[in-house]
């Protein structure tokens, strides 16, 4: 009899736990509204999915609201995505994969476009400077895009002046050297900067951008001194780094897997705190006792003064775009890992990096 009371008053508590629970998640859904926030990513409520983003949870639509269809309409079904670096670099990659599923999901022509230069800046400008109808959009990394910061700067933009949508892409960077170079190891290249100070070259996308501060980073805290060559993007230092113009260069995992497959270049260290899955054997720069970090974040915006509704649309069909299975897949074969943010979180994230590049840049 005691049995089963012990048995009735378990199946109680089991039934009390099952409806306390149903009763938390019903409680989330039953207030769901866009960009509020939830606990439980994949849940529904109505066309809302509690969605990923940065660290926060948040619901965004599953759906292509009708603000796409206007914003077509405007634009004659064909949009642009301007990159401010050279084809066949990393951030072209990312962008061009993207494209594929934003005319997938809409229907429209995509066109990128590439202005490189300035470390991106250039078509940074480009985009500001074109209609307030969202037809052009851009893309905006972090860190590189931090570089108006520096007080030598000749950038003429702020976090302020651009109309931030989402990231969708991110990549950490990694140090890599010819395959027949004398270095094996990171402590390699470091000890001969040491003995050959000044001599050893580095190629750089240019004094702001993030394998430079990387570099800069680097330097200050092993005490060596090397020369920056600075190309227009990742594929120009690839093309450096094979035709020996550089001794090395530290750039995204996504831009130089090929080339490590394909045995032409070596990994030294990934400046990340934790292994990239991409190169699993590779390193950490932290592991090989030398803390430096640089990733990089891969994002769209477009020029201040498009309306609201159809930049948030925008921003909904990215994170929509980032769900799905395939794209991630896609990701996956160019070493690209798949970081959705929604503009409030990329904001929060580009103020936390740009206290942590001015404290670097500081020190120079």
């Amino acid at each position: 009899m005691k049995r089963n009371k012990t048995v009735q008053i378990a199946a109680i508590a089991v039934t009390a736990l099952v409806l306390s629970l149903t009763a938390t998640t019903s409680a989330s859904a039953a207030t769901a509204k866009v960009n509020g926030a939830c606990k439980t990513v994949g849940e529904k409520s109505g066309t809302l999915t509690c969605t990923q983003s940065g660290t926060k949870k948040v619901w965004k639509t599953t759906v292509v609201p009708a603000a796409i269809k206007s914003w077509l309409k405007d634009c004659n079904n064909q949009l642009s995505v301007v990159i401010g670096y050279g084809a066949g670099g990393a951030t072209d990659i990312w962008a061009r994969l993207l494209a594929k599923y934003i005319e997938t999901e809409t229907g429209a022509k995509v066109n990128v476009t590439n202005t490189p230069g300035a470390g991106g800046s250039l078509g940074i400008n480009k985009v500001m400077s074109s209609k307030r109808n969202a037809c052009t959009l851009g893309n905006v990394n972090l860190p590189s895009a931090l570089q108006y910061l520096r007080p030598t700067s000749s950038v003429t933009y702020t976090k302020e002046s651009l109309n931030l949508i989402a990231t969708t892409g991110f990549s950490a960077n990694v140090i890599v050297v010819h395959a027949d170079s004398k270095y094996n190891t990171v402590k390699d290249l470091v000890d001969d900067m040491k003995a050959n100070a000044g001599r050893i070259k580095a190629g750089s996308d240019g004094p702001g951008s993030d394998d430079a501060i990387a570099y800069y980073d680097l330097a200050q805290k092993t005490g060596t001194t090397f020369t920056q060559v600075v190309t227009d993007g990742s594929a120009a230092k690839v093309a450096a780094l094979l035709s020996k113009q550089v001794d090395f260069f530290g750039g995204s995992i996504t831009g130089v897997k090929a080339n490590i497959d394909n045995k032409q270049f070596k990994a030294l260290c990934v400046f990340s705190d934790v292994k990239s899955k991409f190169l699993p054997t590779t390193p950490t720069c932290k592991e090989a006792g030398y803390d430096v970090i640089s990733t990089n974040m891969w994002s769209l915006f477009t020029s201040q003064g498009v309306l609201e509704s159809r930049r948030q649309a925008i921003e909904d069909m990215l994170l929509k775009i980032a769900a799905n299975t395939t794209y991630i897949a896609d990701n996956d074969k160019l070493a690209i890992e798949v970081r959705p943010f929604t503009s409030d979180a990329l904001s929060e994230e580009w103020t936390r990096q740009a206290v942590l590049y001015k404290s670097i840049i500081s020190k120079l």
